[in-house]
């Protein structure tokens, strides 16, 4: 079976892969558990996603022209990050719609971050080292004001950048894997506009 973010670019507004959704799907709980109100993306055959967390985390598929099948259930669970989750057919709308919740007694209730680069790109070291953290106080060639960090940071090699990184990971792993989640998520955003427009 192709599924809707498998199609081909003619037939979908947005085309993605299992990763990208992840990351459409992990936008829109952001976007909603910030504000509490459902979010929806429409993705390719006319399958809408509908996300809210006002009552608990809640997917809805429909789709104006038929029904979303379980296998799209299926698919939309796992990439949220949900090993456990049930189901529900509803009319949501007047539009027939399959409800897709996480298992409580799971404790995948929250979608997973996307796995980390272990050796990013030199750029994703240099916004890292330029971003504010405690790396930037405990170094020397780091506390330098804004424009003559960057300086610094333009100037240095591959080795160097690896070294600051696994240095930084070294004192303050959390800080760090947070950090270029953020980075890692914002490029992620951005690429997904990108290929909206």
């Amino acid at each position: 079976m192709t599924l809707p973010w498998e199609d081909d670019p003619g037939d979908a507004p947005l085309v993605m892969g299992a990763g990208q959704l992840a990351a459409v799907i992990s936008n829109l709980f952001a976007d909603s558990r910030r504000d509490g109100q459902p979010h929806a993306h429409v993705c390719g055959h006319g399958l809408q996603l509908t996300i809210g967390t006002a009552k608990g985390a809640v997917i809805v598929l429909s789709r104006k022209a038929g029904e979303p099948s379980v296998e799209e259930a299926r698919t939309t669970a796992a990439q949220a990050g949900w090993a456990r989750y049930s189901t529900e057919w509803k009319v949501v709308q007047g539009l027939q719609s399959l409800l897709i919740r996480p298992d409580h007694t799971a404790p995948e209730d929250v979608p997973a971050p996307p796995p980390l680069d272990p050796d990013p790109p030199d750029e994703v070291i240099r916004a890292l080292l330029d971003a504010p953290g405690p790396w930037r106080e405990a170094s020397l060639s780091l506390r330098d004001p804004a424009e003559g960090r960057r300086q610094v940071l333009a100037n240095f090699r591959r080795f160097q950048l690896r070294d600051f990184l696994a240095w930084a990971r070294q004192h303050w792993p959390d800080r760090v894997a947070r950090t270029l989640l953020d980075h890692q998520l914002a490029q992620d955003r951005a690429r997904l506009r990108e290929a909206i427009r």
